[in-house]
């Protein structure tokens, strides 16, 4: 992969670009293509092309320019996001000062309703700097995410055909490390079962086509790799208070910041522990505030967004999905 390859999670990485052009003719181009004009809408120039078309689209008010033929006229403080890598393109603009990044992170965080959850608790939360911890990868988009408001992110996967898609994800980004390993309250190694589209559980209800995979506990992760981590992100399917119990001592030694799955929620999901996620929740609550973090499916007021847990609760009838974790001053 191209080390000046970029691979932006967010527009407020990009504020310092003068210009955007797209580079590239699929679906992604049409997506990305509005939302760039929203977030800068004076400094999108237009589309680069692999060969040469009519400069106007009768479906587009923006020129279409052969990237050759362009190519003299950009330079420092331009930004193209290209949708296909092509080696010889990608050298000319690096060869010009342009600065170029793949889009596909950006366009998906944006267009669910999960992640924009999280993308506001990291630029609320998070200061570039610090290790994090990404317990439960999938596809690496939150270890991506993490990647920019981090200086390093441990991926943690337990599915190994995900391992692929998290490489394909973190392309480009120099500060991730991906460990193909379960987590939980112990280390050795743990049984896990598919659950929907990409995800696998320990404690999944149709418990068919088991896979044995290492695990470890992020107590002796931390200890064994000599990791102090400054935020840890767990999405595991059903298993959050054990991999919060497996890292009592993390918690306790270096209060790092948590965003997780509400452990109650997904206890009466997956017909797990009650009390054992109430044991979790009661260890955070010695050392951290919690606080609500409803997913954009979640039809509520908009301040419930980051309200206190606890408010919430008295406010509203069911759990949000997700809870952040915060030290206590």
């Amino acid at each position: 992969m191209n080390p000046n390859l970029e691979n932006p999670v967010d527009f407020d990485q990009l504020e310092d670009r003068k210009r955007f052009f797209i580079f590239g003719n699929d679906d992604i181009r049409d997506k990305l293509h509005p939302m760039l004009c929203a977030r800068f809408p004076t400094r999108f120039y237009g589309f680069l092309t692999e060969k040469r078309v009519d400069e106007r689209h009768a479906d587009s008010a923006y020129s279409f320019r052969y990237w050759e033929e362009a190519l003299p006229l950009l330079g420092p403080g331009d930004y193209v996001f290209i949708t296909r890598v092509i080696d010889e393109v990608m050298e000319g603009l690096v060869d010009r000062g342009v600065r170029i990044g793949l889009p596909f992170n950006i366009r998906t965080i944006y267009a669910t309703y999960e992640t924009p959850t999280f993308l506001h608790f990291c630029k609320t939360w998070l200061n570039g700097r610090g290790i994090a911890l990404d317990i439960g990868g999938n596809t690496g988009l939150t270890g991506a995410m993490l990647a920019g408001f981090c200086e390093h992110v441990h991926i943690f996967e337990a599915n190994p055909e995900m391992e692929r898609a998290i490489h394909g994800t973190v392309c480009g980004l120099n500060n991730i490390s991906v460990i193909m390993k379960a987590v939980s309250r112990t280390s050795g190694t743990a049984v896990i079962y598919p659950v929907g589209t990409n995800n696998t559980s320990m404690v999944a209800r149709d418990k068919v086509d088991p896979v044995r995979v290492p695990c470890t506990s992020i107590d002796d992760f931390c200890r064994e790799e000599k990791v102090v981590p400054a935020v840890i992100k767990i999405d595991v399917e059903g298993v959050d208070g054990e991999v919060i119990l497996g890292a009592e001592r993390t918690i306790a030694a270096h209060r790092p910041l948590l965003f997780l799955e509400h452990p109650l929620a997904n206890a009466q999901v997956y017909n797990t522990d009650l009390e054992l996620a109430e044991e979790a929740l009661a260890l955070l609550r010695q050392t951290h505030r919690l606080l609500a973090y409803p997913t954009m499916d979640q039809l509520l007021p908009a301040e419930a967004m980051g309200m206190p847990l606890e408010r919430f609760l008295g406010e509203h009838t069911y759990y949000p999905v997700n809870v952040a974790a915060i030290p206590k001053e």
